[in-house]
């Protein structure tokens, strides 16, 4: 555990994390690989490794290695798998929808659903119908089509406006750490 924070780089991060040297085999993903080693301010996530992956985006938009493949990888090697769909960018991408499902049929135990930036996605009949589109269009996918299909909506508090956006949207971090803390 880092006493301040610290970044290290593609082969640094895995001396430190060998469990991820696998990850070699897939060309280019090295050299866009990086860790931020955060000290905790308490000892909730104390040993606690969270991976962030880049964002899916479908069109011209090409990656400097095979990050459908990268992601498989870890999804075998992890104990959860975090879905944020952002109401304002490409939820509802192809690419996304493909790799979630692909993800599914494998490890759908292992898979919780947000709404990220929930705040921003407007007043509360506006959330809903986002998170209604992003719900049929992975129910169309036929590893996705679940009964009690259940996402969250997160955001991170903006402490200037906490009392105004806390009145427009259920904020359930709290609920994501305690997946977590599990």
């Amino acid at each position: 555990c880092a006493r301040q924070r610290e970044t290290l780089t593609g082969a640094a991060t895995l001396r430190v994390f060998p469990y991820l040297k696998p990850l070699e085999e897939i060309e280019g993903v090295v050299a866009y690989l990086n860790t931020e080693l955060v000290p905790s301010q308490s000892r909730r996530f104390n040993l606690v490794t969270l991976i962030d992956t880049p964002g899916l985006a479908d069109g011209e938009l090409s990656y400097p290695y095979d990050i459908e493949s990268a992601i498989q990888w870890l999804g075998d090697k992890v104990d959860l798998i975090f879905v944020f769909f952002d109401p304002i960018g490409q939820a509802l991408c192809k690419r996304t929808l493909s790799l979630v499902e692909s993800l599914s049929h494998r490890y759908s135990e292992k898979m919780k659903f947000f709404l990220s930036k929930a705040d921003e996605a407007g007043e509360e009949a506006d959330r809903q119908k986002v998170m209604m589109q992003i719900v049929q269009e992975l129910c169309k996918r036929p590893g996705l089509d679940q009964s009690g299909f259940d996402m969250m909506t997160i955001f991170i508090p903006d402490h200037d406006n906490l009392r105004r956006r806390d009145v427009m949207c259920t904020n359930q971090i709290d609920e994501a750490c305690q997946l977590i803390d599990k």
